[in-house]
């Protein structure tokens, strides 16, 4: 028995749900998986209040005139995405796990929803929503982190964790805005911002000199 379309349809359903489970648009989800409207209503939004509702962002307009917190979840979320977009994951499967990724921050007031996620990642790819890539992501010369600039620039403007480190001891939104350090530093602190300044480590003394983690053998 030939089982390439229920596996392909059983795949196509679960993209579906993991979209809708992060509160995705309808439209958002159409676009990403092919289903039709019909067929999200039946399964997903059966009831008209489980649809969120209101135009889903498009256009490349919105970074350059957001706020500073804004632009700086913006940098996170598509700097995760343009890693794993450039080490060979399809990209419906960097934006779910970027975008996961992004949420298990536990930035305070994520100012990222999964469809500006969509919308970002759609305009760094050229794809989905564009025939054409209006953003990329480039290191920065100065804190060396990878920031979301305009397509064509090779250094970004403006680059959003300069600012916030500029801004961190100063401004207590972007204090309350960051997640507490962990007392340990991980494999990977990809994106642990008391990690990308020597000024803010010494905020945390115990964070920074603590020593790795005691392997307990089994």
């Amino acid at each position: 028995m030939h089982t390439r379309f229920a596996t392909q349809r059983l795949r196509q359903l679960a993209r579906a749900r993991a979209y809708v489970e992060l509160d995705a648009r309808p439209i958002t989800v159409q676009r990403l998986t092919g289903l039709l409207s019909p067929e999200l209503h039946r399964w997903f939004y059966r009831n008209a209040d489980d649809a969120q509702r209101g135009c889903a962002p498009c256009g490349p307009q919105w970074y350059p005139y957001a706020n500073l917190l804004q632009q700086f979840d913006a940098a996170l979320f598509s700097a995760c995405f343009h890693r794993l977009y450039q080490r060979g994951f399809a990209a419906d499967d960097a934006l779910l796990s970027a975008y996961l990724g992004y949420q298990a921050l536990g930035l305070a007031q994520p100012r990222i929803d999964f469809d500006r996620a969509f919308d970002l990642a759609a305009h760094i790819t050229g794809r989905w929503l564009s025939d054409r890539a209006h953003y990329a992501v480039v290191p920065c010369r100065t804190c060396g982190n990878d920031a979301l600039t305009e397509y064509g620039r090779q250094v970004p403007l403006g680059c959003p964790f300069c600012r916030v480190l500029a801004r961190y001891a100063l401004d207590p939104r972007v204090q309350n805005h960051l997640p507490t350090p962990p007392a340990h530093l991980g494999p990977a602190p990809m994106l642990g911002i008391v990690y990308l300044s020597p000024t803010l480590r010494a905020h945390y003394p115990r964070t920074a000199n603590a020593p790795p983690p005691r392997r307990t053998r089994r």
